[in-house]
């Protein structure tokens, strides 16, 4: 079971069954960008270091504009490597998102990667949480990604990895791998929804990507629901904006 401290930033409460705290999948905004957010309903931001287009030098700026506007933040990092999760959670992340996690033995990895020793590996040094600069969670969650079908099947292992605070599910290549007909797929579905189950019988916490209205109407009871992207809703936003526009054609 994970205990999240009542003050941590990202506020969950893995023994909750919904609502889910939504939150918007960033790819390829900046600092103003975030800053265009503010006012917006939103419970926390995910930044997509692995698809899109921000590069890990970018990601402190963009921190920055998410504590200033009070947003939580979850970073989906590229890989499994150490010293690129230290830098990430020595910028100030609240939460790591870690990509194709297949194994308990990748899980525990992780952890170690994750946590100062004794329960971890990871070194400490000057960084913006050390400097006070940067809002410090106190207990940064992990959470390894269930998008392979490998990864599917090991899901019992990984989730009892001491330091493991849930996981989250990818359902776009969880849908790949598992050779379904796409996230809508019943089968799709059905495979998030034991990983998203699984979770919460063992008081971790469960999160999802959506993008899709079928993953979105039907895990409304996850921890953490990333709607969809910075890219959905600009291509959303400006969908509307021409169709209120007199004499514009409706796209496609």
């Amino acid at each position: 079971m994970t205990t999240l401290p009542p003050e941590h930033p990202m506020r969950v409460d893995p023994a909750k069954t919904g609502p889910a705290r939504i939150g918007l999948w960033v790819t390829m905004l900046g600092p103003f960008g975030i800053e265009a957010l503010a006012g917006f309903e939103l419970d926390w931001i995910g930044i997509d270091l692995q698809h899109g287009d921000i590069p890990l030098h970018a990601l402190p700026p963009l921190v920055r504009a998410c504590e200033a506007a009070g947003f939580p933040v979850a970073v989906r990092i590229d890989g499994h490597d150490p010293a690129l999760i230290a830098r990430v959670v020595d910028g100030g992340a609240d939460a790591v998102i870690v990509p194709a996690v297949d194994s308990a033995a990748q899980a525990a990895a992780l952890v170690r990667a994750v946590r100062l020793p004794p329960a971890g590996a990871r070194s400490s040094g000057i960084s913006r949480t050390s400097l006070g600069v940067a809002r410090a969670a106190s207990h940064t969650l992990l959470l390894p990604m269930i998008e392979t079908a490998a990864g599917f099947a090991a899901l019992d292992e990984i989730l009892c990895v001491p330091g493991v605070d849930g996981v989250f599910v990818g359902p776009y290549d969880l849908s790949l791998s598992l050779g379904t007909d796409g996230v809508a797929d019943p089968r799709t579905i059905e495979a998030a929804r034991k990983v998203v189950d699984s979770a919460r019988g063992r008081g971790l916490v469960s999160g999802i990507y959506s993008g899709n209205a079928d993953i979105t109407s039907r895990f409304g009871d996850v921890s953490l629901l990333a709607l969809g992207s910075d890219v959905d809703a600009l291509r959303h936003g400006l969908g509307e904006l021409l169709e209120s526009a007199p004499g514009v054609p409706p796209a496609g």
